[in-house]
């Protein structure tokens, strides 16, 4: 049998540096305030990337610059890289 994903939609955030300085989507910046955040999100000014780190069911996951976090429909988080995500997704109007 094939199956067909649901069109489900999901928060996600291309992590680079440009848009890091256009600031944070909620979700994300949501994320970081929290008690036991998910995530971590670091910015370095001098290579001008973002990195850091993605708390998900299968462990802690780096997040690599240019990658998408996204947030799942369980409130989940994880990475996904450029190549995969845009095969993937499309933007929701």
């Amino acid at each position: 049998m094939k199956y067909i994903k649901k069109p489900i939609p999901i928060d996600a955030w291309q992590s680079t540096y440009e848009n890091y300085e256009k600031g944070l989507p909620d979700f994300i910046r949501i994320e970081l305030q929290s008690k036991n955040p998910k995530l971590t999100i670091n910015a370095d000014s001098n290579t001008r990337t973002v990195t850091g780190t993605c708390d998900t069911i299968e462990g802690t996951v780096r997040i690599d610059d240019g990658c998408y976090i996204i947030k799942g429909i369980h409130g989940e988080f994880y990475p996904c890289a450029k190549e995969i995500f845009e095969e993937s997704y499309m933007e929701a109007e």
